[in-house]
């Protein structure tokens, strides 16, 4: 009896520890199905991830790609460690390795899901070597199988997301989002007003000038060139905060948060200056100098509501194509647009 008893708790011991941990990967899937966006979604998995592994401290990295730079998304823990900071691999690229691999108080655990490696767990231990059971371990394996399925499933999701908010040829927000956006950004704007705050949202409306004649002279295969070069010339150009759009055909919009009317002018007239200075190739023969004319309107001055800030935008825009193209308009208030 003497004998048998401590092995008898060991294996009791044990027997509660999986069934703790069986429990805890429950939770973890029937978690999973809450979880509205990419962000909240990573947020919870990596709530999870102390509880699912015995480190003191630990990270989630992800790779943009399959030869893209690892990127941080959680840590937990005091000392946290940094991509490859204690293992023999490339600090910044995800390891070509499918097992989990030891070296010394580190462990790094590779997520791959459907032959695509999405990134690794990496643990860090204060008070001595990782156990070497966590190399061959069904539990580790069910247990990061089901992590890397559910960051996989995230990054589908985000990407189905994407496609349906985003203009296939600019890669710009598509008019669907643009008029949702800007209704909350209206909303916040009206907000920040009860505040007396000096800053409003700003909308441009740019449309590149003389475009069917560019596309019947060149080809649609050109215009199409144009399309998404000023698609991603509006990317760089715009902060985080901004939403720039295709808004049908030629035309963008770019809405403004926290701006002023000077510098929404500003911020048209540099995008202005920089649709001219592209120089665009079709099979290696350059194409014509492309200009763009933007018409700007701010809330509340030019109107209260998406439709109506949209409008003034597009009759301002106007204005600059009457008054002889490639320049920026502002819109006129509505009192002296009526007179």
């Amino acid at each position: 009896m003497s004998a048998s008893g401590p092995q008898t708790n060991g294996q009791d011991l044990a027997e509660t520890r999986l069934l703790a941990h069986l429990r805890t990967l429950t939770e973890f899937a029937r978690a999973l199905c809450r979880p509205a966006s990419f962000d909240e979604g990573i947020a919870l998995i990596g709530g999870f991830l102390p509880r699912l592994f015995a480190a003191d401290s630990g990270a989630l990295l992800l790779a943009d790609g399959e030869h893209k730079p690892l990127r941080r998304v959680f840590e937990w823990g005091p000392t946290p460690p940094a991509p490859g900071e204690t293992l023999p691999f490339s600090r910044s690229s995800l390891p070509q390795h499918d097992r989990p691999v030891i070296d010394g108080n580190a462990v790094f655990i590779p997520l791959l899901a459907a032959g695509h490696r999405l990134g690794a767990i990496h643990l860090s231990s204060r008070d001595g070597a990782m156990p070497k059971s966590l190399l061959d371990c069904e539990l580790t394996d069910a247990t990061v199988a089901q992590i890397a399925l559910a960051v996989a499933n995230l990054q589908w999701r985000e990407e189905l997301r994407e496609q349906s908010i985003r203009d296939p040829l600019s890669q710009l927000y598509n008019r669907r989002y643009l008029e949702a956006s800007t209704g909350r950004e209206v909303a916040r704007a009206e907000r920040a007003r009860t505040r007396r705050r000096r800053t409003g949202l700003a909308v441009l409306m740019l449309d590149v000038d003389d475009f069917k004649r560019f596309n019947d002279e060149h080809g649609h295969e050109a215009g199409d060139l144009v399309i998404a070069a000023i698609g991603g010339l509006l990317r760089r150009m715009t902060r985080a905060s901004d939403i720039a759009s295709r808004y049908g055909g030629e035309e963008f919009v770019v809405v403004l948060p926290d701006v002023t009317l000077e510098r929404a002018m500003a911020r048209a007239e540099e995008i202005r200056v920089a649709v001219g200075e592209l120089k665009l190739e079709q099979q290696g023969e350059p194409l014509p100098q492309i200009t763009a004319s933007i018409g700007v309107a701010i809330f509340p001055r030019h109107g209260d509501s998406v439709e109506s800030l949209i409008r003034a935008a597009d009759l301002a825009m106007y204005a600059a194509k009457r008054a002889g193209r490639n320049q920026v308009c502002c819109a006129q208030s509505p009192a002296a647009a009526k007179g």
